[in-house]
């Protein structure tokens, strides 16, 4: 895999040459997932009739060739299957390393993986939402933007999975400044997953809330959430951290426009500090504010 481009310092990863866009594009349109032929499916089973019809015409031969390929074709597919089964643990093996978020191994990874998954649709899936993910995370914007689209177009909009990868490129549009798609985005999301009783897919619509409004100025709405905004991240885990760091951010800009009402100014302020306290003991502010760049800012304070 090469890689070209500009280079990027996430928190805890070496540098490294991150793909292009144009690179990532040219990976996933080189390799689209691709169902056996029901010729190559059927090929063997053919071969084994047409021998066995033939075997009266072929003497002693005859008795002897149904056989060869018989255990010809128990070799293939004992070879096929262990095949699929050492890709399927190599996809595994990627998948843990985005959960374990080593993202640059999970990225190359996923990138010598794709071309061998072609095969096989569900693991080409898989493959291609891994080296997404990790794209998002690595801040690879235009990156990760192609994936998303490249997964929605294959995808049916009522598909559990859609509204997941929607949620993601909501967040990456917000950080490509394309505000107008985001708010765009996040009403049709609104209307889906208000339906929806899936926890995690609500709480990442409710962090992605929270970064639209970060991004817009919309600070009190961020403010109006604080008092359900534990309950409501829970499901997160530690990137719950993200949600209360948004809201310290907002709390403390609002705060800072209070001059002229000090009370409510110092409870924001505290509102702002103990937001901070919780995001940061759940991620590094390092890592807090690679992700979402308005966090630089108390990252900068808290140091």
């Amino acid at each position: 895999m090469a890689y070209h481009g500009r280079m990027i310092s996430p928190p805890n990863v070496s540098q490294f040459d991150p793909p292009t866009t144009q690179q990532v594009v040219s990976l996933l349109d080189r390799n689209p997932p691709q169902m056996p032929s029901m010729f190559v499916r059927l090929a063997p089973l053919v071969v084994l009739a047409v021998v066995i019809l033939l075997t009266p015409a072929l003497g002693v031969v005859g008795y002897v060739l149904p056989w060869v390929v018989l255990f010809a074709f128990i070799a293939y597919t004992m070879a096929t299957n262990a095949r699929q089964r050492k890709l399927a643990a190599a996809v595994t093996r990627m998948q843990d390393m985005v959960t374990l978020r080593h993202y640059v191994p999970a990225l190359r990874e996923a990138w010598r993986l794709l071309p061998q998954v072609r095969m096989a649709p569900p693991l080409h899936g898989q493959v291609v939402a891994g080296l997404t993910h990790a794209m998002d995370q690595l801040r690879l914007d235009e990156q990760a933007m192609a994936g998303y689209e490249y997964l929605l177009e294959r995808l049916p909009d009522d598909h559990p999975a859609a509204q997941q990868i929607q949620v993601q490129r909501l967040f990456v549009a917000l950080r490509l400044d394309q505000l107008t798609d985001a708010d765009d985005l996040l009403r049709r999301l609104r209307r889906i997953i208000s339906d929806r009783t899936d926890p995690q897919l609500k709480a990442q619509f409710r962090l992605a809330q929270l970064a639209q409004m970060i991004a817009t100025h919309h600070h009190d709405d961020a403010v109006e959430l604080a008092d359900s905004l534990v309950d409501d991240l829970r499901p997160l885990g530690v990137e719950a951290g993200y949600g209360h760091g948004l809201l310290a951010l907002a709390a403390r800009l609002r705060a800072e426009r209070l001059a002229d009402e000090p009370d409510r100014a110092a409870r924001l302020f505290e509102l702002s500090k103990l937001a901070w306290k919780r995001a940061t003991l759940l991620l590094p502010a390092a890592t807090l504010a690679f992700r979402f760049e308005s966090l630089r800012e108390m990252n900068s304070d808290a140091q």
